[in-house]
Formats: C-alpha cells, sequence, structure tokens
C-alpha cells in the first residue's frame, strides 16, 4: 500500500487553469442508422439510464511507478520499455511519478471535483497473463478527486435541426491507477507486450445521467477534446489513449433495472453501436416481462455484446 499527501493549495488551480467550451455547434459521429435510432424516442413509461467509466491515459514521458518511457504504439518495438519494477522481479520497489500527480490534479480542476486532502494507493488483484504483478496499483477506496461536475452541449440528432442544448453530468471519482500489459492474438498463440504495463491511468467516474446514446456520445468527444487541450491525455481511441466502459439499464416507470457493463468501447463509432444494441436489447426483455441480471459483457466488433465475462450478482 502506498500513500500521498495532496498539498492543500491544490485546490486552487482552478484560478491557474481553466478550460471551457465556447457556444459551438459540434456535430458527432452519427451513421445513417443512428439517425433512425429507437432508443432516441422512448416513451415516458421507458427511459435508458446510462453511466460511465472513462479509462484516459497520462501523456506523461514515463511510467506511473518506473521510469521506462511510457511509448508503446504500433511503431514500437514489443517489450522494449519494459523495466523490472513493470515486469514484477522481486524486490523491485515502485517509485511515484509527480508528473502523473500533477496532471491528475490538472483533470480534477477541469472536471470541477473537490480534490482530497489524502489519498493512497491500494492493490486489486487480478490473475491476468498480461498483468506480471499480479495486481493492479489503484485508488479506488480513497480516490485523489471526487465529487465534481462536467458541462457540455448536446447536440440534436435531426439531419436538419442545428440546435442544442446544455447538459451537466455528474462525476463521481477521479482515481490515479497503472495500466495492464497488451495481450495479442495471433493465429493460435497468444502474445503478450508489456510496454503498456504501468503506464499512468486516470479513471474517470461518472453518475448515471445520461438518458441516451446520443449525449454519451457529445459528452465523450468533447471531454476528449478539454483532456487533450490541456495535455493531460493525448486522447486516441485507435491507440488506446482513452478506452470507456459504460453500465446500461432501462426503468420502468421510474423504477431503474437490473445494469449491464459494456466493457473496452474503442471509438465513437464502436460505442454508439454497442449503446444502441444493448438498450434495443434490454428494452425488448424489459417489454417482455423477462428478467435482466446483473452481469458484465465484453463486445464484438459490431457492437453486440455477446461475450458473458462475468454475473456480478454471483
Amino acid at each position: 500500500m502506498f500513500r500521498l499527501n495532496v498539498p492543500h493549495s491544490c485546490k486552487n488551480y482552478a484560478s491557474t487553469f481553466s478550460f471551457c467550451f465556447g457556444r459551438v455547434n459540434l456535430k458527432c459521429f452519427y451513421s445513417t442508422q443512428s439517425q433512425q435510432a429507437e432508443e432516441e424516442h422512448f416513451s415516458p413509461q421507458f427511459q435508458p439510464i446510462i453511466g460511465l467509466e472513462l479509462h484516459a491515459q497520462i501523456a506523461s514521458k514515463t511510467k506511473l511507478f518506473s521510469g521506462s518511457s511510457s511509448a508503446h504504439n504500433a511503431s514500437v518495438e514489443s517489450n522494449c520499455h519494459v523495466s523490472i519494477f513493470d515486469s514484477a522481479i522481486p524486490g523491485t520497489l515502485p517509485r511515484l511519478n509527480s508528473s502523473c500527480i500533477h496532471k491528475s490534479l490538472l483533470a480534477a480542476v477541469l472536471l470541477n471535483c473537490h480534490v482530497a486532502d489524502f489519498c493512497r494507493f491500494d492493490r486489486k488483484h487480478y490473475l491476468y497473463p498480461d498483468l506480471p504483478l499480479g495486481y493492479q496499483i489503484t485508488q479506488k477506496a480513497s480516490p485523489i478527486a471526487k465529487n465534481g461536475y462536467f458541462n457540455f452541449y448536446v447536440n440534436s440528432t435531426e439531419e436538419d435541426d442545428f440546435g442544442y442544448y446544455q447538459k451537466s453530468v455528474g462525476i463521481e471519482q477521479i482515481q490515479l491507477e497503472m495500466d495492464s500489459g497488451k495481450s495479442i492474438r495471433h493465429e493460435n498463440l497468444d502474445l503478450i507486450d508489456l510496454n503498456r504495463a504501468g503506464i499512468a491511468l486516470i479513471e474517470i467516474v461518472t453518475a448515471p445521467d445520461f438518458c441516451n446514446t446520443n449525449e454519451v456520445i457529445c459528452f465523450v468527444e468533447q471531454l476528449k477534446m478539454a483532456l487533450s487541450h490541456n495535455g493531460i491525455c493525448l486522447g486516441q481511441f485507435h491507440e488506446g489513449n482513452l478506452r470507456v466502459d459504460a453500465n446500461v439499464s432501462v426503468s420502468k416507470n421510474g423504477e431503474k433495472g437490473s445494469k449491464v457493463e459494456l466493457k473496452n468501447l474503442s471509438g465513437i463509432g464502436h460505442m454508439y453501436s454497442a449503446l444502441t444494441n444493448e438498450i434495443k436489447r434490454q428494452l425488448g426483455m424489459v417489454k417482455n416481462g423477462e428478467l435482466i441480471e446483473e452481469e458484465t459483457r465484453a463486445v464484438d466488433e459490431q457492437g453486440f455484446a455477446i461475450l458473458l465475462i462475468k454475473l456480478s450478482n454471483r
């Protein structure tokens, strides 16, 4: 376990660092199918409820707990930026990267969060081949910041309507953690690249304040631009700099249903397809009186949540 004292003066960063969007009509990504999406026209009896967990890699030169380079894109040779700590050699100790702390605090100010006077790191155990330590160092119990909000603009999905409205989404917490390595499927082999292992992440957990897919897409696009503009995260989905998990449920007559978590949504188009398909699936089940189990699912390339990872209530 690692502990960190955050200076009280960091709470005044808002006077130094600020970012806001002008009243610009930001047209988000939509396919032809999206303009005819059924989930945007729910009756008051059935309403989708969506919350997000965004994993943004911090744009730092080195990793969170080692001096290895954080470069891990396709042009970098596999397993060439791996320190003895990243590969979990016994007896090695972590060394905290202060640049990652600074950018986490900057993200907290950007999202209007309360910065904790004290926070700590904990171990979250996983037995995955791309996580040599056997655990992830994270801050779920005592995050660096919490209780914030983010204001953004939502555009109309109608083809000839350029109107928009402003929406505020609650930010439950921001936690600093380390990324895992990358598993690569090649023919009949599972290959491991540890260049990404140990890179600093901030996990941004929103409140379940989204009412439709359109709001989610606009939020992610504008948050991505804000993080990139302030040098916190590059925000490139194709490089894995930004990854999104979504918790989706459908309420009936104001009563919340069981949520399904969709893992690793890897782009705006992929996110749209996954959310649209999952909302339609749950809506059909609710209308037919079927029980929706609280579970975690992976999503295929077409955006269908077909692979069950785990049942959350077992």
